[in-house]
Order: C-alpha cells, then sequence, then structure tokens
C-alpha cells in the first residue's frame, strides 16, 4: 500500500555524526552538488573527496560565479556553501536555491563560532550547519543528508527534474505550485503565531525535531517543545508531519497523497 514519505531526521554533524535518515542509503551517481568556498586550496579538497564519493561537482568561489552556474539550468541535488564569501554571504543563495524548480536544498559551512550565524543559516532555510574544521566522513554525511532533504521535499511539492535530467522518483503526481514562504506568513497571521513561533513552525516544515530546533534557535528542549505544541495548537495540525497539509489545505491544493492510504503520521520528537 502506498504512503505518504515521512520527512527524514536531521543528524547533528560533530564528531559522531551518524546519518538520520527514514530514506535509506542514498546512491551517489548522477547527484550534483554546487561547492561553493572562497579558499581555493580548501575548494580543490573539498571537490576532490566529493567527486571521489561519486559525486558531479560544480564549484565557485563567489556569490557571483556561483549565480551564473545556478543559471545555466542544470539540475542541483544539494549544495555545500561557505558562509561568508567576498561579494556577501551563502543565506541570499540558500533562499534563491529553495526557490528553484526543482528546488535544491544547501548546507552552509562557516569558521564561526557565534550563535548569531547558526540562527541565520536557519531562518533562511539551510538544511545543515556545519563548523570548520570538520573531518571529511561528516562532510559526506552533511551531503547524503541534504541530497535526501532535497529529494524528500521534491516529492512533497511534486517537482519534476528538468528536461534532460534523470528524475529522482519516477511517476510523480502532477506538479503543484506553491510559494512557501508567502504560505507560512499567510499562516501566521491566521494562526496568531508570534514571531518565534513562526520560526519554530518554519524548522517543522523543513522537518526538524524538538532538539534540533533548540538548537538552531538557542533555546532550552523544554522551550523547543513547548512552542512546537503551541504551533499545532494554533495551526490545527494534528501532528508535526501534518503541518504542511495545514499550508496545503490552506492554499487550495489538493493533498497529492490525499485516497492513497493512510499516511506515516508518527511523531518525531527526537
Amino acid at each position: 500500500m502506498a504512503s505518504r514519505p515521512r520527512f527524514g531526521r536531521l543528524a547533528r554533524f560533530d564528531d559522531t555524526a551518524i546519518l538520520l535518515t527514514s530514506l535509506g542509503p542514498l546512491e551517489t551517481p548522477n547527484y550534483r552538488i554546487l561547492l561553493v568556498e572562497d579558499y581555493e586550496p580548501l575548494r580543490l579538497s573539498y571537490a576532490r573527496t566529493f567527486k571521489e564519493a561519486g559525486y558531479d561537482v560544480i564549484d565557485a568561489g563567489t556569490l557571483a560565479d556561483a549565480r551564473a552556474l545556478i543559471a545555466d539550468g542544470r539540475d542541483l541535488h544539494a549544495a555545500l556553501l561557505d558562509y561568508r564569501l567576498p561579494d556577501g554571504t551563502a543565506t541570499s543563495l540558500v533562499q534563491e536555491l529553495l526557490d528553484r524548480r526543482p528546488l535544491c536544498r544547501s548546507a552552509v559551512v562557516t569558521g564561526a563560532i557565534d550563535d548569531e550565524t547558526a540562527m541565520e543559516s536557519a531562518r533562511c532555510g539551510a538544511h545543515a550547519y556545519v563548523h570548520k574544521p570538520e573531518t571529511f566522513p561528516n562532510l559526506i554525511a552533511t551531503l547524503a543528508s541534504t541530497i535526501a532533504s532535497t529529494l524528500e521535499w521534491r516529492r512533497t511539492l511534486a517537482q519534476e527534474a528538468p528536461s534532460g535530467e534523470t528524475p529522482g522518483t519516477p511517476n510523480l503526481p502532477v506538479p503543484v505550485g506553491m510559494d512557501t514562504k508567502r504560505a507560512m506568513a499567510r499562516l501566521a497571521h491566521i494562526a496568531g503565531l508570534s514571531h518565534f513561533e513562526t520560526l519554530v513552525a518554519w524548522r517543522l516544515l523543513w522537518g526538524d525535531s524538538n532538539k534540533r530546533i533548540a538548537q538552531l534557535l538557542g533555546c532550552t528542549d523544554r522551550t523547543s517543545k513547548y512552542h512546537v505544541a503551541a504551533v499545532l495548537a494554533r495551526t490545527g495540525a494534528k501532528n508535526r508531519n501534518a503541518l504542511l497539509k495545514v499550508l496545503l489545505v490552506d492554499a487550495g491544493i489538493e493533498d497529492p497523497w490525499a485516497g492513497k492510504g493512510d499516511p506515516d503520521t508518527a511523531d518525531e520528537t527526537e
């Protein structure tokens, strides 16, 4: 019986990182990575490692060069972005990649240790946030999780691969279009969410656990759990995995999985 795909759980990318995802093992062939790093020796080292792992890598050292690569229309399955670049920060690229059709999730890498950088990355929609220096196995785990998230959201929003590209999933439903950020802003207004609750709702939409939300937004696990419960109560979502359905219904978009079996609604809280 067909069932609604679950959102993968995000790994914490530290020295004990374990890839936690409900999508199972990923095959790397045909997955294209955008690598943006201004320090050339490090960029070349990253690129060599990712290519040896089987990924197709395109790289750039500035925002301008990255945008030129994005504009050529090739499909991108994940992006690894240095936060601070000569002509700006990675946050704008994260948002531009989310606005692509099909979308692409990003991981932000930085040498900064301040919480504000992590929070800014979370606010703009980054899938993961990694501190330099990082081990190559953890970077590979970061890429695998980011690709998993990209493919999951493409399935969720029924976004097809570009013409001439190999689609990530065959027999996708009819594509639907939705401005997620605008839908979230509308939901926050209607449900009366506070600014902090809106941030929590945004992270729930990306499938983050309570612990991950607490880490990204700089609060305790207890505070995170409280605000998650408040968001679900105010929006009318039965559980965290139902939040997207609330947005789809509000936007007048038919649920792609309606009538295709009971969705997996296990409540991931850890």
